[in-house]
């Protein structure tokens, strides 16, 4: 085989498996010290003939000392080589590091007469790949193919990586995921599916709020009892907002004007109501027991608040001191969706089994569908007004047509999800897929899925600038 020829393939087989990300051990906290993550780029096919394990992948600082990772990919190989994957990621002490030590466990090739046991290199392989950690920052090395060669003598290979920065995001294509068990928030290219930078933000992030005309995100760190805003274009934190202690805030919602930002305190029972151009809170409002969604109104005057623990909704006036109104609905709500005119909130509900038709201005409940219990996610997509629910222990995302009520399609998912985002600039449906640590994506023309993306444990919510 030539030199050149087996480099490539080597390196396809190094970003390619379809496994899921269940860990063995105990993961570690968030991620607040410093972390790197390690990324293989997309690779086209044609390389599945070579299997390897890594034994184990550590970085090394400039004075030599190596600090393990946690590997997310043991085995190596197969099919899925055509789109970046997650290698490892860990925390590690502030400083300066010269690179990644990568360790093979053993490697063997398909031939005609069937598999073939290669020899791997004793040692590390070692990748030069600068970078440099502080308190509470994260960098993303991206292995590519380099100039080095997978030199194969007989029946043994040493494999050569090149490392670079990732590629900097298109600020209108950039998509974002909390992970509540790593404390982060992942930045991705909407497009291409390439992370472009991992931000800690703090204890079991939960919520995310885009402003696309400010180029800004806003995070609720639940475990701090805080929101952070993250300036999209640069990836970084610009201020911090400090709610009460015990407040829990889980999910975030931007009035349309984008001037209120409408944070859920679950362990306070309360709204949160901030000024976004001072970032201080104007007020909160007592709502009902375990509040966990908000949706504002189209005019922004109105703020919805599911009481899951109450089976309420409580309606918030955001323009007068006035007590909200409270709306009584089927057991524990938990996620709700305006219809493209905002005449029409769709309540999804962790026990019932019904999604509620609510009318926004009458404030009376217009229809009750049964669609199953379980509910775990629900999206609409303004274009169309289809809805996209999904359920527990299902397999499916299902696709209801809004005039009918009737199901219309059934997109098949692995593992449970915990959020829908629709993309209406990529035609797409991204898809939080907690239990595999990942992003799924799925044309929503040929209702298929495409590249997905590795984001680590726990992805938790997803918001997308430019989307909905």
């Amino acid at each position: 085989m030539a030199t050149g020829k087996l480099a490539r393939t080597l390196w396809i087989v190094l970003a390619g498996t379809g496994c899921a990300l269940r860990p063995a051990e105990p993961l570690p906290p968030a991620l607040e010290e410093g972390s790197v993550w390690v990324y293989l780029a997309p690779l086209p096919r044609g390389a599945d003939r070579l299997s390897v394990e890594v034994r184990g992948i550590a970085a090394v600082s400039e004075g030599g000392e190596t600090s393990p990772l946690r590997v997310t990919l043991r085995r190596l190989g197969g099919d899925a080589t055509a789109r970046e994957r997650l290698v490892a990621w860990g925390a590690l002490p502030a400083g300066r590091y010269a690179g990644l030590d990568l360790a093979l466990q053993e490697a063997s090739v398909v031939g005609p007469d069937g598999p073939s046991a290669l020899r791997v290199p004793a040692g590390p392989t070692r990748v030069d790949a600068p970078f440099e950690i502080g308190l509470r920052t994260a960098s993303v090395v991206a292995l590519s193919l380099g100039t080095g060669e997978a030199i194969v003598s007989g029946d043994r290979f040493e494999p050569a990586f090149g490392a670079s920065a990732p590629r900097k995001l298109a600020t209108g294509l950039t998509g974002l995921v909390s992970s509540r068990i790593a404390g982060t928030v992942t930045l991705f290219d909407k497009a291409s599916r390439a992370v472009g930078a991992v931000i800690p933000v703090g204890p079991a992030p939960r919520g995310i709020a885009v402003d696309s005309s400010r180029f800004r995100a806003y995070v609720a760190v639940s475990g701090a009892d805080a929101i952070e805003a993250l300036d999209v274009p640069t990836a970084s934190r610009i201020d911090r907002l400090a709610l009460s202690g015990g407040d829990r805030p889980t999910e975030l919602a931007l009035t349309p004007d984008g001037r209120r930002l409408l944070a859920v305190d679950s362990g306070s029972n309360t709204l949160s109501v901030v000024d976004v151009g001072s970032f201080v809170e104007e007020r909160r409002v007592p709502v009902g027991n375990e509040p966990a969604w908000v949706v504002p109104d189209r005019a922004g005057r109105t703020a919805f608040v599911l009481n899951s623990l109450s089976d309420s909704i409580s309606v918030v006036d955001l323009l007068s001191d006035a007590p909200p109104l409270t709306i009584a609905v089927e057991s524990e709500p938990v996620c709700a969706a305006l219809d493209r005119d905002g005449g029409r909130l769709y309540v999804g509900h962790g026990t019932s089994p019904y999604l509620l038709v609510l009318d926004t201005g009458s404030l009376s409940v217009r229809q009750r569908v049964y669609v199953g219990p379980g509910t775990t996610a629900l999206g609409v997509d303004r274009r169309t007004d289809r809805i996209y629910l999904a359920r527990r222990n299902t397999g499916v995302v299902e696709v209801y047509d809004p005039s009918s009520f009737l199901p219309v399609d059934f997109i098949p998912v692995e593992g449970e999800v915990g959020h829908v985002a629709v993309d209406p600039e990529g035609n797409s449906l991204f898809l939080a897929l907690p239990d595999a640590g990942e992003v799924g994506v799925v044309a929503l023309t040929s209702k298929r899925a495409g590249s997905g993306l590795d984001v680590g444990p726990g992805p938790w919510r997803l918001a997308l600038m430019g989307g909905e």
